[in-house]
């Protein structure tokens, strides 16, 4: 399994004791951020806010363009769309383990 960031050798599962630490420069300074699980769940939440809205200015765009989404003609399922599930699966994950 190798090391973690913590150091710890053994597996990568997020337990609701982990706390990992990363450096954030989102606003233009660097700051050390605890990852707990609510830190976590509060931003898997914020990015699927995110998602929601790229999707929907993009479709707004593809219409006024009169355009196709290649990805989802061809597969059935928007790239977006796609990351839109695995963030929910991933907040699913989050909120079952408490």
């Amino acid at each position: 399994m190798g090391e973690s960031a913590g150091g710890q050798t053994g597996s990568n599962e997020v337990t609701n004791t982990c706390i990992e630490t990363m450096t954030v420069s989102s606003h233009g300074c660097d700051c050390d951020v605890a990852l707990t699980p609510v830190v976590l769940k509060e931003r898997a939440h914020a990015i699927l806010n995110s998602l929601a809205r790229a999707k929907a200015d993009c479709e707004e765009q593809m219409r006024s363009m009169r355009r196709v989404d290649l990805v989802k003609a061809v597969t059935g399922t928007s790239a977006i769309e796609r990351a839109i599930d695995e963030t929910r699966q991933t907040i699913d994950a989050l909120e079952s383990r408490g």
